[in-house]
């Protein structure tokens, strides 16, 4: 995990504004409310910028919430959102799960396989070009010892069970 300094945290841009620990910094990300993120995030957080690695309760980036709605898939900006916050990508919350292992997930919600489909191309293609990454982000196991491609391949089958049932 990667840790920031107490004066880094004391930005106001990284207050709490709910009851789960997000900060503007995650709203605005979940929402793709890409203007403001940049607003949000062009100063370090050591200058009073909003910290792109800080996590909500659940140990969540902002990077992480994005992944968890569909906005930044409808908007098509997904690219350009994970321009600003990639130094987020290796984050990985408290249940040791990255951004993959989260997309994964979401990839077995009803209604949720072309956004997921889209996250993940979008971070294979940023993470494609630096191999160290791309294998650290790959055989990451979260705190059930499951990888992102563990999770996807349970949720794989679990759909196409459902889609035979469906049939008979």
């Amino acid at each position: 995990y990667k840790r920031q300094t107490r004066r880094q945290h004391r930005s106001p841009l990284n207050l709490v504004v709910d009851d789960h620990g997000h900060t503007a910094l995650h709203w605005a990300a979940a929402l793709s409310r890409l203007s403001l993120v940049r607003m949000l995030t062009a100063l370090p957080p050591a200058y009073g910028g909003a910290s792109i690695i800080l996590g909500n309760y659940a140990g969540e980036t902002a990077l992480h919430r994005s992944v968890l709605v569909t906005n930044a898939y409808e908007l098509s900006q997904f690219p350009d959102l994970l321009d600003i916050l990639a130094p987020s990508l290796e984050t990985r919350d408290h249940r040791k799960r990255t951004v993959l292992h989260h997309i994964a997930l979401v990839a077995g919600l009803k209604g949720r396989t072309a956004p997921a489909r889209y996250y993940m191309s979008c971070v294979l293609e940023r993470i494609s070009k630096n191999p160290a990454v791309l294998t650290g982000l790959l055989d990451a196991q979260d705190d059930e010892g499951e990888t992102a491609l563990s999770i996807a391949a349970v949720s794989y089958t679990h759909l196409r069970a459902h889609e035979t049932s469906l049939h008979l």
